[in-house]
């Protein structure tokens, strides 16, 4: 049996009957799913990041590096054809 009161600090539920460590594992079981929910609803690929957080610490590292060598190297060949790259804030003025 559940009952659900209602305080000055929020709404929360006395339960007979279920322990509360159940209780509370449940109640957070909850939270991750409406957490993943709204990520998911927000545009975020949680299977991308999966995939990435079983990949070594030394293989992220690794990955992320190859990245920024990228970046630099792309700056480079915009500055080698355009001069200096604009800031995007600098190039709506």
């Amino acid at each position: 049996m559940f009952l659900k009161q209602e305080g000055r600090a929020g709404s929360f539920i006395i339960a007979s009957g279920i322990g509360l460590r159940k209780l509370w594992r449940m109640n957070e079981r909850l939270k991750r799913e409406r957490i993943f929910d709204e990520a998911r609803k927000a545009g975020v690929d949680l299977d991308l990041l999966d995939t990435n957080l079983r990949l070594s610490v030394s293989e992220r590292v690794r990955r992320h590096n190859e990245a920024l060598r990228l970046a630099a190297k792309l700056e480079r060949a915009m500055k080698a054809r355009h001069g200096r790259p604009k800031h995007p804030l600098e190039a709506s003025q």
